[in-house]
């Protein structure tokens, strides 16, 4: 029988014997005690989901109590999933709409920071898994996009990131050995994600782990990128190859 290997994260849940309810705990709100868990289940219980400027006001007076930070003029919308929220840390004028996901589960040193005047559009997925991520300032994130970390995840100032984009730093497994199943495989960490400032990523690109997409750069709509993006210039295609130069 081989050994099984898991994920750090996955490993603190499953490892012992604890409760169920103790796994959920560690899940939500991460080391925090019992205190931690009511105010939060009480936040997601009577503020989130709470519509039109009422909810607003809820949430802009309640959800301060939980997060580790947040600016001044910060809107958030309805139905938010806020998992381990002493690490999420946000800036100022920032507006995060409806059904996002910030997620900063994972080891200690996971966590989201996000700049100021940043706008999150609906339907968004933040999430840690043992990494961290960093958006700059007056960044647009549009509907729908999946940004994950297993290592980091660094996107820069002013950059536009349209719908349906996938940037996924992490989530590689060696699969080279039949006898035991991939997922108990290592995961083959490259380094991250780093996109630089004023970028622009086109609608369902896809950005891969272990690239850095440099400053000025155009990424046109559907393109996989699986190496780095050089400064001022336009690619795009499976996989992104440079078919212009911005000058």
């Amino acid at each position: 029988m081989s050994e099984r290997k898991q994920t750090e994260f996955g490993h603190l849940l499953t490892a012992d014997n604890r409760s169920s309810f103790a796994k959920y705990r560690e899940l939500v709100i991460g080391r925090g005690g019992w205190w931690e868990l009511f105010r939060y289940e009480c936040l997601m219980m009577f503020a989130a989901p709470v519509p039109g400027a009422v909810g607003y006001w809820l949430r802009k007076v309640t959800y301060p109590w939980m997060m580790g930070s947040v600016g001044r003029g910060t809107a958030f919308g309805r139905n938010m999933m806020i998992r381990n929220p002493s690490k999420i840390f946000v800036g100022s004028r920032v507006v995060v709409d409806d059904n996002v996901v910030l997620d900063a589960k994972g080891v200690e040193s996971g966590r989201i920071t996000v700049g100021d005047e940043v706008v999150i559009s609906r339907n968004n997925i933040l999430s840690c898994k043992g990494g961290y991520i960093k958006v700059g300032n007056h960044t647009n994130i549009a509907q729908n996009c999946l940004i994950h970390s297993e290592e980091k995840v660094e996107i820069g100032d002013e950059v536009i990131i349209a719908a349906y984009t996938y940037i996924v730093g992490g989530g590689n497994h060696d699969y080279s050995r039949l006898d035991i199943p991939i997922i108990e495989q290592p995961n083959l960490h490259k380094g991250g994600i780093v996109v630089e400032d004023n970028v622009w990523i086109g609608a369902r690109v896809t950005i891969l782990d272990g690239v850095t997409v440099h400053s000025g750069s155009v990424i046109g709509a559907g393109a996989v990128v699986t190496e780095d993006v050089p400064k001022n210039c336009v690619v795009a295609g499976i996989p992104a190859k440079v078919v212009a130069e911005r000058s």
